[in-house]
């Protein structure tokens, strides 16, 4: 009996195409590989360059709700915040050509908060490379379980020791297809968390994200190639409050948030030098009083 490969599935077969990544290199190309180790070191070496903070905003800025963020630029509608989550990755075994994916991720994220009132000014900058793996299983013919785990470092302008950020947890995409319209329904729970060299701060917290994504044909073309648009909705349970800014004024804590918004994707996919562009899109991200607009890439989930 010949072996039954689940990603030769009707609807998987379909949905694949956009599934799930961000900027990711083009398999086995060494020249991407090499531009993306030389973003690493550039990343590194700005650590040091970024405008110079005050010393006692070290903790202001919770290290891990910066990194759980999911990919794409963040600009906050109430504080003066924005975080650019640069959503790189290398491509081991592809899902779509194997019978389990490998992905190797390093998000470069960076952070810049400027908030003042009359009893403070919080001025600080923050960069993080936090590299990754991810597996994709499959489950059953239209189910992939996603574990990932995170481990790297961030620093800031204003202290002199290093953070050391995690996280760890598996996600879950359930596939399906009514006519012409493909769904993808998502869970994550994810356990994340900082430590600072020097007995500084810390903090660990754990998320429980739902999402749904709707995706169908734009009945056009884009750039000679099928044109898609996606409306998608996600929810970010947090099992305990979580302090996101810690500022005097206005102090942000955060357990339950909502995201909504849509992307436009084409098959084939985006091609731009070594990179291959999923989608890209528009969300905005609210609740607990701290919202912010996201420029999306990728899988918004």
């Amino acid at each position: 009996m010949p072996k039954k490969r689940w990603s030769k599935g009707g609807i998987i077969k379909s949905l694949l195409p956009t599934y799930p990544h961000s900027c990711r290199l083009l398999r086995k190309n060494p020249y991407g590989t090499l531009i993306c180790l030389l973003v690493l070191l550039w990343a590194t070496m700005v650590s040091v360059d970024l405008v110079e903070g005050r010393d006692n905003d070290e903790d202001a800025v919770n290290w891990a709700y910066q990194e759980a963020l999911d990919d794409g630029f963040y600009f906050g509608t109430q504080e003066n915040a924005r975080i650019y989550d640069l959503p790189f990755s290398y491509t081991f075994r592809s899902i779509e050509n194997d019978d389990w994916g490998l992905e190797l991720k390093f998000p470069i994220t960076i952070g810049l908060y400027n908030i003042e009132s009359e009893k403070e000014h919080i001025d600080i900058n923050l960069l993080a490379v936090v590299p990754g793996i991810e597996f994709q299983f499959p489950v059953r013919n239209n189910w992939i379980l996603i574990p990932v785990g995170h481990l790297g470092l961030g620093k800031d302008t204003s202290g002199v020791n290093l953070t050391y950020i995690y996280s760890v947890g598996i996600k879950s995409h359930v596939l399906f297809g009514w006519d012409k319209l493909c769904f993808t329904f998502g869970n994550a729970l994810r356990n994340k968390g900082y430590f600072t060299g020097g007995g500084g701060p810390d903090d660990n917290f754990s998320t429980f994200d739902t999402g749904l994504d709707m995706r169908f044909p734009l009945g056009f073309r884009m750039f000679g190639k099928d044109g898609y648009l996606s409306i998608y909705g996600i929810n970010y349970y947090f099992f305990d409050k979580t302090v996101v800014i810690d500022s005097e004024r206005n102090p942000i804590e955060v357990n339950n948030q909502w995201e909504i918004g849509m992307t436009v994707s084409t098959i084939p996919k985006w091609k731009i030098w070594f990179f291959e562009i999923e989608r890209i899109g528009l969300g905005y991200r609210f609740g607990n009083n701290f919202n912010a607009v996201r420029l999306v890439f990728g899988m918004p989930f």
